[in-house]
């Protein structure tokens, strides 16, 4: 795993060795995560019925309905079995944005690529390479953060 992942503690959150053989094989993210350890929650915009923005949140036979994505997730949680808890991560629908570019986006996954083909190989990624991946999954996870924070009411 790139050494981004392990400062992002991965390995504790998600079993590493038991997630990379899922993306490798392609599963989405979202996926290889639910298979591990989590209920998948989605939260989408819709129209109620006043005509005025909202959100939905559904989990399972689930279903919530906010003025914000937040409350839309806290009345959710709310339904959901205290075992069905245990954190929350959002994850985008990995489309460019103000936070993570299409060109980040594109020599992000260059450079996984490249350093799964390397380790295929059992040869070293190299060490420019390697800081320029860590760089780009961090500004990755600096992005889901700053995303997250704009989803919250102010």
């Amino acid at each position: 795993m790139p050494a981004a992942f392990a400062r992002m503690g991965l390995p504790e959150m998600v079993e590493a060795d038991r997630i990379e053989p899922l993306l490798d094989a392609g599963t989405p993210l979202i996926d290889a995560l639910e298979n591990l350890m989590m209920t998948t929650v989605a939260i989408v915009p819709v129209v109620d019925a006043r005509g005025e923005k909202a959100y939905r949140a559904m989990a399972g036979d689930k279903r919530s309905m906010g003025k914000t994505a937040g409350q839309a997730l806290d009345a959710l949680t709310a339904q959901l079995e205290h075992a069905d808890i245990g954190g929350v991560l959002f994850i985008q629908g990995f489309q460019p944005d103000a936070f993570f570019t299409a060109a980040q986006q594109e020599r992000l996954a260059e450079l996984m690529r490249e350093w799964r083909a390397a380790r295929d190989r059992g040869e070293q990624f190299p060490p420019d390479q390697q800081a320029e991946l860590d760089r780009l999954v961090e500004a990755e996870l600096a992005a889901a953060q700053r995303r997250t924070m704009a989803l919250l009411p102010t």
